[in-house]
């Protein structure tokens, strides 16, 4: 994964401009006073941080309960063919099925994940 360079100094600018964040708020630097280089090294410690969790969590995907509800939920609806896809991409879509049905267990999003996808991909 690629560091998101934008991302970074926005965020910078964002805690060096915030009256809210002050010298106590840094989590991987330890400062006197805020400055933007300060600010700088924060983000850029924040985001080395998430690179490192995504990696992590691809490097975990295959394994994930995600990963095999997506594998069972194909298999339930026959569309064996969707069971080829990376299984960073099943994690991701069964995820997010979850935003839409926090209240429902993960191989029910899985099913509605696989109907989804069907349903926009499949002719």
């Amino acid at each position: 994964m690629r560091y998101n360079k934008s991302e970074i100094m926005k965020n910078a600018w964002a805690m060096f401009n915030s009256c809210n964040w002050g010298a106590e708020n840094f989590k991987f630097v330890s400062v006197e006073e805020k400055t933007f280089a300060a600010c700088l090294k924060e983000a850029w410690a924040e985001e080395k941080e998430y690179v490192e969790e995504k990696i992590k969590e691809s490097a975990n995907a295959p394994k994930s309960e995600e990963a095999k509800a997506w594998d069972w939920a194909c298999r339930k609806l026959n569309a064996n063919k969707l069971q080829n896809v990376e299984a960073t991409d099943k994690v991701a879509w069964v995820s997010e099925m979850a935003k839409e049905m926090w209240s429902s267990n993960i191989w029910a999003q899985a099913i509605k994940a696989v109907k989804l996808h069907i349903k926009l991909f499949a002719a």
